[in-house]
């Protein structure tokens, strides 16, 4: 379709007028004139013209609408063009492209064209005018294709942008309302040209043209932009946006304006859009692709060397040599351009750019590529130094990419024993001039698990760069991936160096959650992290696999019983992993597991087996206060009761504060009651009975830990009771036993212990407080109880 057919039928109406717009003109059809009534009326319009149908205002309005389509039939319209304007075209074309910074031929159209009109390579779809002037131009490329016997210019459809940013007063400013279209706009900001999505239209085009993008100025690049013309003065007197208008149109397809946006005002984006024909030579495409990107220049040059155009590569390459500075200072540039040294052997560059890359380094798998066949291709000018080099400024998070080259092309000969040295000092721990450490990418973690492997893979391990990998890894997850690679790779000494660093890193975080905290935590740190017990199942299965590993958790046990503090913590989860993979089967544990199971034997038979069951008192051991030592003492103490802050509050109400707003720390078990009048007003804190039950808890659990890891260890002897075995296979009977057992002891406890009337406690502010007059007892606060870890 290139038109628009109405046929009018005879209707009596008014109004109904169509206006039909092509560039700055204008023309209206008025379809109610005289003898609409009684004859048809005939109206055609290409279809890429603006047009609009006024109101039918009175009547009715009957028409035929025809889409008009060409199916390529019959003699097509076209220009006489004699040779000789061919060749005046022609010569004026190449002329214009020998003057300097000239390297393409820009011409506006007059028509619009949408992508779904163009088709590639044709010259089917160009409308009037333009499909004269197209037709000129091939006829003059037929003609230099026939004098030269090929085809040398590239031939293409594009579209001009100009975008103006202005900047002005909105209606709305001062408001976050949308803006209503008022505007005042007081001047621009910018005004930008640029030519993109171009289309060939010839079919030699070298590179595809996805991403060209042409910065121009119309008012010199394009030929046919409209000039002011006449006497000096008189081109004075006209005006610069009058040519404007007149090649772009007035057509405003950019956005509204920005509505208030600050102290900077509104501003507003007007677009304009124009297709043009653009020509350029062949041997002007680089230059070209250039202006609008260096890295399109480069991939034309090396699409023609793998052709196996040399010449045309070589002539490319010439070019692009003047503008090395430039290519310098992009990594994958130097790769492309080091590829053309190479297939067209030209040492002396080729040698610049490895150094170049020493800035670098191996930044990618086609670097690694490059570097290596440069090293075969100049065995003699490359010296190894240069590969070292290079290596030296990769950057950690490349690490992954430059290993995994040398696993197939070890990099010149490089051996593991050199490369190990320069991957740990070098890159790893690597120190800018000031003597920091420089970090780039991923983690350190990341990098030191990769060369910990490659190392391992290689068995190149040196004490002193394999101590400061290992002193890297500060995560249990990290320390997890490192111990099940030492595992796999059966490697005694590294496992035994993780594990010294994993009783340390425990120590470390240990402390650090104790420091932080304002009280001790509820759980212990397996139970934060479950890689710990990953690390500890790790090895428990690796012994079961190779028995030579017995070594490494000897040292484990070793390391661990030396510690100053947290060694039953840190030994429990170890146990939990040996007596959940050895109780469902009938293999018996081995002697080196066994080995933590008695340090924990002998730890229960000593400090819980050998003192009995707890009877019943008010120690709450574990109790935690921080911001109060003289209560955390009482709390740890033998007494019931104490009266807290005679003298400290000023009334009732401060000392009913200070009991709601208290924090109750772990391993606490009490009640707190405000009682007392002005400033005899005290709180009375009472141990609840849950601290003992809490002790009898503990207890019970151990007896029971006691007796699953006897069944782990089956040649020591037990040292528990008749009555503890048969309360240990019957938890009912030993719970309700011990519920008798602590309400006889409360009720004989409790005929002794009573409130005292002046208060009791380490303290002297909390003796001497009147008996009279009493106050009205405040209902109770109590807390639950928290959950007690007794930790070693």
């Amino acid at each position: 379709m290139f038109g628009t057919l109405i046929v009018q039928l005879p209707s009596v109406f008014t109004g109904g007028d169509l206006v039909v717009k092509h560039l700055k003109s204008s023309k209206t059809f008025e379809n109610s004139s005289q003898g609409s009534s009684t004859h048809c009326k005939f109206v055609a319009h290409y279809a890429s013209c603006p047009h609009q149908l006024n109101e039918v205002t009175s009547g009715y309005r009957a028409a035929l609408i025809y889409s008009l389509c060409w199916d390529g039939n019959g003699m097509k319209p076209s220009p006489f063009v004699a040779p000789a304007n061919a060749v005046k075209l022609m010569n004026t074309m190449n002329l214009l492209l020998d003057l300097p910074d000239v390297p393409y031929i820009c011409l506006g159209l007059e028509y619009e064209y949408s992508y779904a009109s163009i088709i590639e390579g044709s010259l089917k779809f160009f409308k009037g005018k333009d499909k004269n002037v197209v037709k000129g131009l091939k006829s003059a490329l037929d003609y230099d294709r026939v004098v030269f016997g090929k085809s040398r210019w590239e031939f293409f459809i594009a579209t001009a942008n100009k975008k103006i940013e202005e900047y002005g007063y909105c209606q709305n400013d001062g408001s976050w309302d949308e803006c209503g279209g008022d505007c005042e706009m007081n001047g621009e900001l910018e005004r930008s040209f640029n030519i993109e999505d171009f289309v060939p239209l010839s079919k030699n085009s070298s590179t595809p043209c996805d991403n060209l993008n042409l910065k121009i100025c119309p008012s010199e690049d394009v030929i046919n932009f409209p000039k002011r013309i006449g006497t000096i003065e008189s081109r004075k007197r006209q005006r610069k946006e009058d040519s404007d208008e007149e090649f772009w149109g007035t057509d405003d397809l950019g956005e509204g304006c920005s509505g208030p946006s600050g102290n900077e005002g509104s501003t507003r984006d007007r677009w304009y859009k124009k297709k043009v024909i653009v020509l350029w030579r062949s041997d002007c495409s680089l230059a070209v692709r250039c202006s609008s990107s260096l890295a399109d220049g480069v991939n034309l040059v090396l699409n023609l060397l793998k052709k196996g155009e040399v010449e045309e590569g070589k002539k490319g390459f010439e070019f692009l040599s003047t503008k090395l500075d430039e290519i310098k200072l992009n990594p994958d540039l130097v790769v492309q351009m080091l590829k053309m040294c190479l297939i067209l052997k030209i040492k002396e560059d080729c040698l610049t750019l490895l150094e170049t890359l020493k800035i670098y380094g191996i930044f990618s798998s086609k670097a690694a590529e490059v570097v290596a066949e440069s090293i075969s291709s100049f065995p003699k000018d490359c010296h190894i130094n240069v590969v070292k080099d290079i290596i030296k400024s990769t950057r950690r998070n490349k690490l992954s990419t430059l290993l995994a080259f040398c696993k197939d092309n070890p990099l010149a000969l490089l051996k593991p024993q050199d490369l190990v040295p320069i991957l740990v000092n070098d890159i790893i721990f690597k120190k800018d001039s000031s003597g920091y450490q420089s970090y780039y990418g991923y983690s350190d973690i990341y990098s030191t698990q990769i060369v910990l492997e490659y190392m391992l893979e290689n068995n190149v391990l040196p004490d002193a760069e394999l101590n400061q990998l290992i002193n890297q890894i500060d995560s249990f997850s990290d320390l997890c991936s490192a111990v099940s690679l030492s595992v796999e790779k059966h490697n005694v000494n590294v496992l035994n160096l993780l594990l010294m660093q994993f009783v340390e890193l425990y120590s470390k975080k240990r402390d650090q959650i104790n420091s932080y905290s304002y009280y001790r935590p509820q759980y212990t740190l397996d139970q934060l992290d479950p890689s710990i017990n990953q690390i500890f199942l790790t090895l428990v299965e690796g012994v079961q696999k190779h028995r030579s590993l017995s070594e490494s958790i000897s040292t484990l046990i070793n390391i661990i019983k030396n510690m100053s503090k947290y060694k039953q913590e840190i030994n429990k989860p170890f146990l939990n992993v040996i007596k959940n993979t050895f109780s469902k089967s009938e293999e018996e544990v081995p002697e080196c597991l066994q080995e933590a199971c008695l340090f924990r034997i002998e730890f229960l038979e000593e400090n819980v087996l050998s003192k009995g069951e707890p009877t019943m008192n008010w120690y709450q051991p574990n109790a935690e206060v921080p911001r109060d030592p003289g209560i955390q003492e009482f709390l740890r103490g033998p007494k019931k009761q104490m009266g807290y802050g005679r003298g400290t509050f000023t009334n009732i109400k401060e000392a009913r504060r200070w009991a709601s707003n208290f924090t109750i720390g772990t391993g606490c078990y009490m009640t707190l009651t405000p009682a007392g009048v002005g400033r005899n007003a005290v709180v009375i804190i009472v141990k609840t009975i849950e601290g003992f039950n809490a002790q009898v808890t503990e207890y019970k659990a151990m007896v029971k830990e006691y007796t699953s890891l006897l069944k782990c260890v089956p040649k020591h002897q037990s040292c528990l009771t008749l009555k503890e075995k048969s309360d240990v296979s019957n938890p009912i009977n030993q719970e309700s036993t011990a519920n008798k057992e602590n309400q006889s002891s409360l009720q004989n406890m409790s005929g002794k212990l009573n409130l005292p009337s002046n208060g009791s406690g380490p303290s002297s502010s909390f003796q001497n407080i009147p008996p009279k007059p009493k106050p009205k007892p405040d209902v109770k606060k109590t807390f639950k109880p928290f959950d007690v870890i007794t930790i070693d």
